[in-house]
């Protein structure tokens, strides 16, 4: 609407651009042609001084009077034909503009593809005057071209749907498929994800189901003949464990008999013992002098004076331990304490390369256990310990010696002696030496 009333008022200005020239063309005539008639008069007036030379100029000057008529209308009528001329060409040109216009428009209109923008840029490139032919065949490339993109986006949009399609329908066989493995108790979670990594490879559903169903039945059976025959197999058990206990409460008797008699002839011994001990009094007078003299790691000469102190073992049994002893951590270094814990912060770095360089795939927790055995000073077998060959320097090649054997056997790496129960363990490493009267330090 708004481009016809703009139309219009251009067609308007042009018709009254062509009346006003019309006009102006007619006024210049007409002061002409008034102009020639009023000089003619004067120079008629003048000539006719006679009687018979005034009607000679009288029929002259009408003469030029009736030709002045006939040009002014003449030139008149030549205005009029040029304005008529002009005002139809121009009309033309308008109707012409008005026709491509249209046909521009509806070209536009036609595309399902060009937007309200993509349409207003050609239009306003027809309104500045350029050639219709270029706008109308850049109207035409630039639908196709949008055509061409809407069919690709809508062929995209079809894939993606049908994809979408495949995977909710996939996704629904999928629990389908997990609610038939979950639904049955003697299916294992390596049975379960064998078939749903068969289903992930794109095999046939119905076959993975059909084969899950079977699995299921034959664990099934399976099942139920090992209830079957782990029930026949506790009924055994539990005959053997009664005929154990009976055993076993025969040979407790038997064993208290024992004891009693045993305890009985400790006793003894331990008055023969005390008999002895008041008789080497001065060896043991002379050794804790010895030990105490020596330099040595204090837990090392405190077990020492305990052993010494203990008068319930004869002297002349336990002082070649202890003479060794002395002679042995004299040599290990222990009682360096600064420089031991240095050394060993070194052994354990040295242990951690050596484990991550040979044996890269131990794992995280054994490779703490090997690298926290540098920390030990004293050895253990059962329920004896020892402190020869556990110093600083000598850790490193000891405790990789102690990696290769274990590593070769595939045993895990052993416990450290617990700090808990380190109490307890003295006391029995003492008990044990001082009933024996073998080396502490072996």
């Amino acid at each position: 609407a708004n481009q016809n009333a703009k139309n219009e008022a251009n067609r308007l200005a042009k018709e009254k651009a062509n009346q006003n020239a019309k006009n102006e063309a007619n006024r210049l005539a007409k002061e002409k042609a008034k102009q020639n008639a009023k000089n003619e008069a004067n120079r008629l007036a003048l000539e006719m001084e006679g009687i018979g030379e005034s009607k000679r100029l009288f029929n002259e000057a009408q003469k030029k009077k009736e030709a002045n008529r006939l040009a002014k209308e003449k030139a008149n009528q030549n205005a009029k034909n040029e304005a008529n001329r002009k005002a139809k060409e121009e009309e033309a040109i308008r109707k012409e503009k008005e026709q491509k216009q249209k046909l521009l428009s509806k070209i536009l209109n036609n595309s399902k593809n060009l937007t309200n923008t993509n349409k207003m840029s050609f239009l306003k490139r027809f309104e500045k005057g350029e050639n219709f032919d270029t706008i109308k065949k850049n109207a035409i490339g630039k639908a196709k071209e949008l055509s061409k993109q809407r069919k690709e986006k809508e062929e995209a949009n079809r894939k993606a749907k049908e994809e979408d399609a495949i995977r909710k329908e996939k996704e629904q066989k999928q629990k389908l498929l997990s609610k038939i493995l979950n639904n049955s108790k003697n299916l294992t979670n390596t049975n379960k994800m064998s078939f749903l990594k068969r289903f992930e490879k794109g095999e046939n559903f119905d076959t993975i189901k059909k084969n899950a169903i079977s699995k299921a039945k034959e664990l099934a059976s399976q099942r139920k003949k090992k209830e079957e025959e782990e029930r026949k197999s506790r009924e055994k058990e539990e005959a053997n464990r009664k005929a154990k206990e009976e055993m076993i409460a025969k040979k407790k008797e038997e064993a208290l008999t024992k004891k009693k008699k045993e305890d009985e002839e400790k006793k003894k011994k331990e008055a023969e013992n005390k008999k002895k001990a008041a008789q080497n009094t001065q060896m043991r007078a002379s050794l804790t002098k010895k030990v105490k003299e020596t330099q040595m790691d204090q837990k090392v000469k405190n077990k020492l004076l305990n052993q010494l102190k203990n008068y319930s073992v004869q002297i002349r049994n336990v002082a070649p331990g202890i003479e060794q002893t002395i002679e042995s951590e004299k040599l290990n270094g222990n009682y360096d304490e600064a420089a031991n814990k240095k050394k060993r912060q070194e052994v354990k770095k040295q242990l951690a390369t050596y484990i991550s360089t040979t044996y890269p795939n131990m794992s995280k927790a054994n490779r703490g256990k090997y690298i926290q055995r540098a920390n030990l000073t004293q050895w253990r077998k059962g329920i004896l310990t020892g402190s020869q060959g556990m110093e600083a320097n000598k850790a490193f090649e000891r405790i990789k010696g102690n990696i290769r054997e274990n590593m070769k056997l595939k045993k895990p790496p052993p416990p450290p002696l617990p700090q808990k129960n380190k109490k307890i363990h003295e006391m029995i490493f003492h008990f044990f030496f001082i009933s024996t009267g073998r080396n502490i330090s072996t």
